[in-house]
């Protein structure tokens, strides 16, 4: 069964505020012998297509983004954002949940409930984090 590819192009058409760093290039074939399309992506935004917010990130997250016959996977192991979609709009909320969630868990959790460990991913979080605006206003 042939998976149709995601490609920066195709994505850029649907969110014009993805950065891309490489192009997504990287093909494999899975147990079941379909297409999957594998390869790194940078954002430096993170868009909320049922909100219609917008994260603004003051370094890009890494993320590992992968697609086939299920759906859309962003995999960042630096930040612990595993998310899916099955489409690339639910696959681009299900990574602001995850973001917003991490950003509030941690980000806004007063350091004395942390523990040390927790505090170190607090900073780095809120080293990140921009700001979040409508994305409306921001057109």
């Amino acid at each position: 069964m042939y998976v149709g590819l995601i490609t920066p192009t195709l994505a850029s058409d649907v969110y014009n505020n993805y950065v891309y760093n490489s192009p997504l290039s990287e093909y494999f074939i899975n147990k079941e012998e379909s297409v999957v399309n594998s390869g790194n992506i940078s954002l430096s935004e993170i868009i909320s297509p049922k909100y219609n917010k917008i994260i603004y990130l003051k370094k890009p997250i890494l993320f590992k983004m992968t697609s086939d016959e299920n759906g859309i996977y962003y995999d960042s192991e630096e930040y612990n954002i595993y998310a899916y979609g099955k489409t690339q709009e639910e696959a681009m909320q299900d990574v602001y949940d995850c973001f917003q969630m991490i950003y509030e868990g941690y980000g806004l959790a007063d350091d004395n409930i942390l523990a040390e460990e927790s505090k170190a991913f607090k900073r780095k979080v809120l080293d990140i984090y921009g700001g979040e605006v409508d994305a409306k206003s921001n057109e």
